[in-house]
């Protein structure tokens, strides 16, 4: 009984270590619960970058709604607000750390030829990156 014991548990803890420290490519903004209505997820990337991986989420807000989006990050965020280069809107990232530590990076852009914002509703959409390292043991 407790050689059976101890080989459930050799099988056992060993999971459990790996599973606590596994990252995965998700809505980083869903998980923090600061996700604004606004924004839809597209995806996530995976970037291998030793000795660290980049997680990045993508997400899109339309044109109509870009300035609530705006708002939010930059209250929540202190992200710079946005303004017109060359051949479209962007600002330079900024970074957040979380409760538990964790640290991101926020962007926003979008490339169209409007360079006044009172066109911006006429964008089919803006888009914001959320990055996350994460180092590598």
């Amino acid at each position: 009984m407790k050689i059976t014991t101890l080989l459930l548990c050799l099988l056992f803890i060993p999971s459990l270590a790996t599973s606590s420290k596994k990252e995965d490519c998700i809505d980083f903004l869903q998980e923090l619960n600061l996700k604004p209505t606004e924004l839809t997820f597209q995806s996530c990337k995976k970037v291998e970058k030793a000795p660290a991986v980049l997680f990045e989420s993508y997400y899109s807000v339309s044109g109509v709604q870009a300035k609530i989006v705006e708002d939010f990050l930059h209250k929540k965020f202190n992200l710079k607000r946005l303004r017109f280069v060359c051949c479209g809107w962007e600002t330079n990232p900024t970074t957040y750390q979380s409760k538990n530590g964790d640290t991101y990076s926020i962007n926003m852009h979008s490339y169209d030829e409007y360079n006044f914002q009172e066109k911006w509703r006429d964008y089919k959409e803006f888009k914001v990156i959320i990055g996350k390292y994460i180092i590598l043991p």
